[in-house]
């Protein structure tokens, strides 16, 4: 009865969590759920949270995750904006939004 919102990151081993650096970036704080093929290491954000980990990919992720891959419109991501429910779109590009200032803003400094 819990609504997760935050981000879903996939990758080949969950151990490319680090290889990615994703740890020490508080940009991936907001990761509810890893997915990987391989489960070799459980994975820390920067703040020391334990995510969880499964192998797991619902088949409707896999369906997105292979269009987002394979398209070469931009945004890649556009065909799925239009079935999402207008909070979780409005949640999303509020997320992108405050991503986009925080990288002008490291810019600036």
């Amino acid at each position: 009865g819990v609504l997760w919102i935050g981000n879903i990151e996939i990758h080949e081993r969950s151990s490319d969590w680090f290889k990615h650096g994703h740890h020490a970036d508080a940009g991936y704080n907001s990761v509810i759920l890893h997915i990987a093929s391989e489960i070799d290491t459980e994975i820390t954000g920067a703040m020391e949270k334990e995510s969880p980990n499964t192998t797991h990919l619902p088949e409707a992720v896999r369906t997105n995750y292979k269009e987002l891959l394979e398209t070469d419109s931009y945004p890649p991501c556009y065909r799925i904006i239009p079935s999402l429910p207008p909070f979780t779109a409005h949640s999303w590009m509020t997320a992108l939004q405050m991503e986009r200032f925080e990288q002008k803003s490291d810019l600036i400094e």
